[in-house]
């Protein structure tokens, strides 16, 4: 897609928003580039928007690949060159996710894959017209997180 206009990409420790925001701004300069992640672990999203690594409370999150409890300088630096913006999601909003890409599009993601999705649901609000991509990535569900939600979402009432 030569015309997207913007791609969204989980972040953790930053090593694949890296490469991606790297790349895409290569191609096309114009292209956002947003990272997404959790309220809960928000290491990279208070650093980027301090314009420095900031000491960061993580909590616990469903989106354990998300977790990072320090900033690393080396993708630090990448990402306040090349990435235009970090937005944040809910746990609740990633189950959402999660859900409705296993039941409407048969794709099963790990929470931490889906946090983009759960942007485009919630969080990031697209132009009229605007190109996206979502970076959807990982399967390490557990089958026992993985029961418990279709047995929250699925619930006869």
């Amino acid at each position: 897609m030569p015309d997207i206009d913007t791609v969204l990409v989980p972040i953790g420790g930053g090593g694949l928003i890296s490469g991606i925001a790297y790349a895409v701004k290569q191609l096309r300069k114009e292209t956002k580039v947003i990272g997404v992640q959790t309220v809960n672990a928000p290491t990279m999203a208070k650093a980027f928007h301090a314009g420095r690594p900031v000491p960061v409370t993580v909590q616990p999150t469903i989106a354990d690949g998300l977790i990072v409890t320090s900033t690393s300088e080396i993708t630090f630096g990448v990402i306040r060159e090349y990435v235009d913006d970090i937005v944040l999601v809910s746990e609740s909003q990633i189950e959402q996710a999660l859900y409705q890409l296993l039941s409407n599009d048969h794709v099963l993601s790990e929470p931490s894959g889906c946090a983009t999705v759960a942007a485009i649901m919630y969080s990031y609000k697209p132009k009229p017209k605007e190109k996206i991509a979502v970076v959807v990535s990982g399967g390490n569900v557990s089958i026992n997180y993985l029961t418990k939600l279709l047995a929250k979402f699925n619930t006869v009432g």
